[in-house]
């Protein structure tokens, strides 16, 4: 726009990427109230036992790159990792949900599984994370002790 690059796209098949240029004209401004308004479907404990089955499950299909939130037959939340098609290898943990914050509906919901298990990695040692997921998509994880307080936020990957 008027000589300046405001920014440029990536793109194939299934995703695209915007990416923004650093000039601060080209950057709209941020509201000034960021807080969270999203209304969470699912709430999860992470336990040291889920955590632990999601860290394994990773492990043993490394290759895989995303897991998948979503209802189960049993109209459980189900966490699985290697979800894409039906002859593949896969992995199914039923996560430890609060009553009331247990059902979704809608198709399920990929997501990058590489970021979320660097970020159960990381707070290993904090008790009492909560995992929540938006039928829409947003993925948010939380953890507090008595100095900090670190959310971490993930986007389901939706193809068009």
């Amino acid at each position: 726009m008027n000589d300046r690059i405001l920014g440029f796209t990536i793109s194939d098949k299934d995703c695209e990427s915007y990416c923004s240029a650093a000039d601060p004209s080209a950057i709209p401004p941020v509201t000034k109230d960021l807080t969270d308004k999203h209304v969470y479907e699912i709430e999860v404990d992470l336990t040291e036992e889920f955590v632990d089955k999601l860290l394994k499950a990773r492990m043993a299909l490394d290759e895989v790159g995303e897991f998948t939130v979503k209802m189960n037959k049993n109209d459980k939340v189900e966490f699985v990792v290697g979800y894409s098609v039906a002859n593949t290898n896969r992995i199914s943990i039923i996560a430890p949900t609060v009553n009331g914050k247990d059902k979704f509906e809608g198709t399920p919901l990929k997501f990058p599984v590489r970021n979320i298990v660097e970020v159960l990695r990381a707070n290993k040692e904090i008790e009492g994370g909560k995992l929540f997921v938006k039928a829409g998509g947003v993925l948010k994880m939380v953890y507090k002790n008595e100095q900090f307080q670190c959310t971490y936020w993930q986007f389901a990957q939706i193809k068009k």
